[in-house]
């Protein structure tokens, strides 16, 4: 029986790496410009690293460094990132009735690693795993299947930001990573209304102290959203 429910979790696990290994390898390129970015902005190997490990999400890495390397205050980096970040709240939420069940060491996992990819392929293909323990190891693997190439690539990309080319030309690395992460999912006239709606107030609100632009370009890009949704919705 014992070797029944291993071969199953092994199963399981290498499902979970098929299904996100093209998403995996896609992160990498990432990683490494936000390696080179960070280095670019003279963030210390300490800064790096502690950033690296203690906020898994490229948006709002990025975003934090390229608030951090220009000396705003650290409130608005803070809300900065917690606004980029919250559709991992609605995720969450949306993940509680797959691991209710599931014990809080594992709950708190798992947490560190929902993410637009990771959130993504486990509702795909959650239909195929039966229990909650089955659940955990397919979205356990595939966080750490992401993890490890967005790692390895930051990584790569800090420690060789002196043996890339026009090293010191970095900057617009920044917007063509966002650019990558996001435009894949202007599919809809919501998404792109949305988008639409945050880069203008973006350019409108550029020049606004404490950078707090990008909070309210954000806080206006939200509301849009919701709007849009909302009167979706009631037709």
């Amino acid at each position: 029986m014992q070797t029944i429910v291993t071969n199953r979790k092994n199963q399981i696990i290498l499902q979970s790496i098929k299904d996100n290994f093209a998403l995996a390898l896609s992160s990498f390129p990432f990683g490494i410009v936000m390696g080179a970015t960070a280095y670019k902005f003279t963030l210390n190997t300490q800064e790096f690293l502690y950033m690296n490990l203690s906020l898994n999400a490229g948006a709002s890495q990025l975003a934090f460094v390229d608030q951090y390397k220009n000396n705003i205050n650290f409130l608005v980096i803070l809300v900065s990132c917690t606004l980029i970040n919250c559709r991992m709240f609605l995720y969450s939420l949306s993940l509680h009735s797959d691991f209710k069940e599931l014990g809080t060491f594992k709950k708190m996992l798992l947490s560190f690693f929902v993410i637009d990819q990771t959130y993504a392929t486990f509702e795909t293909n959650k239909d195929t795993l039966i229990t909650e323990e089955e659940k955990f190891w397919y979205f356990l693997s595939s966080g750490i299947l992401l993890l490890s190439f967005w790692q390895l690539g930051s990584i790569m990309g800090f420690f060789a930001g002196d043996n890339l080319p026009y090293g010191e030309h970095l900057d617009f690395l920044v917007p063509l990573a966002f650019i990558g992460i996001f435009g894949p999912k202007l599919k809809d006239r919501i998404n792109i209304s949305v988008f639409l709606v945050a880069v203008s107030l973006s350019v409108i609100l550029y020049k606004v102290p404490f950078n707090l632009g990008l909070l309210l370009s954000t806080i206006g890009a939200m509301a849009t959203g919701v709007f849009l949704e909302k009167r979706k919705g009631s037709k």
